[in-house]
């Protein structure tokens, strides 16, 4: 009789074993996720181009012009990203403090 009941036993405990082991499975199946998608990150972000003008100049000034003058400036672009930057659209503004033309390169 003995043996009967010992047999039950275990595999109740066999049963009882395999259950919390699935349901361990399957807690941690959910809980990866919604560990794996929390970060947070801190960053400041500078301009991925710069863009100067004769030797560094960020603002040029053309003095003593007219408007038929004709003006020749060098233009340097320069990245700053990882990525190549393709076919950028620069736009200069010239001002006389009344009126203001833009050029789009």
């Amino acid at each position: 009789m003995k043996n009967k009941t010992k047999k039950k036993l275990n595999k109740k405990y066999l049963a009882f074993g395999i259950l919390s082991l699935f349901a361990l499975a399957l807690v941690s199946a959910l809980i990866v996720p919604y560990l794996s998608n929390k970060a947070s990150v801190n960053m400041d972000v500078e301009n991925a181009m710069g863009v100067y003008f004769n030797e560094g100049l960020e603002v040029l000034t053309l003095n003593a012009t007219t408007a038929m003058s004709t003006f020749y400036f060098d233009l340097v672009v320069e990245n700053f990203a990882n990525n190549e930057i393709i076919a950028p659209t620069l736009e200069i503004s010239v001002s006389d403090g009344k009126w203001t033309t833009t050029c789009q390169i």
